[in-house]
């Protein structure tokens, strides 16, 4: 079964759309690591009462974890689907890459979801 050239031209595009949202990912994703600090979350707080606010500190520990834990996934496995969709005011297709995990945001980057 021959292909046609339109088809080939097409699949290249989609093909260099997502290798270089893959790549914008990765980026984002290695900046935002190498933001995170390894310690407490402690600083976060405004003031830290260590006999009481232990908890808050715990749970912000949690959270950095997690979200850290979801970066180094993604960055793994940026996404799992591309889908295109047209708006239904503007008659323009979005083009919207689905992650298994809560994805890194890149403002006016593109638009991932989990």
């Amino acid at each position: 079964m021959d292909i046609s050239n339109d088809a080939k031209e097409h699949t290249k595009t989609v093909a260099t759309d997502t290798l270089k949202t893959f790549d914008l990912v990765e980026s984002k994703i290695k900046e935002v690591l190498s933001d995170m600090s390894p310690g407490s979350s402690a600083g976060a707080l405004a003031g830290v009462n260590m006999m009481n606010d232990m908890e808050a500190i715990e749970t912000l520990d949690e959270i950095r974890d997690t979200n850290r834990a979801n970066l180094q996934y993604q960055l793994s496995e940026p996404a799992i689907a591309r889908i295109v969709a047209i708006n239904s005011e503007s008659r323009r297709p979005m083009t919207f890459f689905f992650c298994r995990r809560t994805p890194v945001t890149i403002p006016d980057g593109p638009k991932l979801t989990s």
